[in-house]
């Protein structure tokens, strides 16, 4: 009669560290390569938002306001329909160019302003999927103040952040600008239009996709006087208490860079190591300045 043979204790025990060892092997390299993903989505949507505000510029002649509204910007979009009166951030003007004509047009229709109710919900209610980064954790909603909390609570949080330096009045500092292609004097190659911010809701470190007042809007560099300011590096490390306000030059939920959209409808990535001078001269349209390395 023979017997046979089977594993040992030891040897079951090794077959399974062995296991263990590959799978932890593994893991790293499938978690890079989902952050690969979403990266790629991430740039995707930043292209999008560049076509979209030069679609906006082939239709009027001009680039939205940083925020708020602008004479400029009233004057132009008069002519074109009953909108001129229109007060919201960078990307509640964009939504016609994002496939979300409805939501403007009843947005236009209940008021005309980005506070106007659409179907019983304030339009800053709604979560647009194409201003969140793929690769950010925090809920697209917001309740209140601190951490978002949503989903879809009281404001909907966006990922990216218009540089307002890009897209402000240049004479008066303010965010009611009325910018177009000429006025970007260092070239759309070398001028960063967006980059990306942490999701949201307190204080000076808000983004909130629909609001174009004050600390709460969707920008980078907000309030740098393109004549006299820079704007700081941007913070990639998340650091969702001290970091990424609007005021800074962004921040980014990737793992050691940050995507950014330059106005000739490029996307680059930027470490948050880079020199403060270029990061300066990129998000400046009229300083003159060379580009360096980057």
């Amino acid at each position: 009669m023979t017997r046979r043979g089977g594993f040992t204790l030891v040897e079951l025990l090794v077959v399974i560290a062995i296991i263990g060892v590959l799978i932890a092997l593994l893991l790293p390299a499938v978690q890079q390569a989902r952050e690969a993903a979403r990266r790629m989505q991430c740039t995707n949507k930043v292209k999008q938002l560049i076509i979209a505000s030069h679609n906006v510029h082939d239709t009027y002649g001009i680039f939205p306001p940083a925020g708020g509204k602008s004479n400029g910007w009233n004057a132009r979009v008069q002519r074109k329909g009953p909108f001129y009166n229109l007060a919201g951030s960078f990307f509640f003007h964009l939504l016609p160019y994002m496939e979300q004509n409805s939501l403007y047009d009843k947005a236009v229709g209940a008021g005309g302003n980005m506070d106007s109710s659409v179907d019983g919900r304030q339009v800053y209610n709604y979560i647009i999927e194409a201003y969140r980064c793929p690769s950010e954790r925090s809920p697209a909603g917001a309740s209140g103040y601190g951490y978002p909390t949503g989903p879809d609570k009281t404001h909907a949080v966006c990922n990216y952040g218009v540089n307002y330096m890009a897209f402000c009045d240049v004479s008066s500092n303010n965010q009611e600008g009325a910018t177009n292609i000429a006025m970007v004097t260092d070239g759309l190659t070398n001028t960063v239009f967006f980059g990306e911010r942490y999701g949201q809701c307190t204080s000076n470190k808000s983004s909130l996709w629909a609001n174009s007042s004050g600390t709460w809007a969707p920008q980078i560099c907000r309030g740098v006087n393109p004549k006299t300011g820079t704007c700081s590096v941007p913070q990639i490390t998340p650091i969702y208490t001290s970091a990424g306000d609007s005021s800074s030059g962004g921040s980014s939920p990737h793992p050691g860079a940050m995507n950014v959209g330059l106005g000739d409808g490029s996307v680059t990535k930027v470490s948050g190591t880079i020199e403060a001078s270029v990061w300066a001269n990129l998000t400046n349209p009229i300083d003159g300045n060379v580009i360096g390395e980057y």
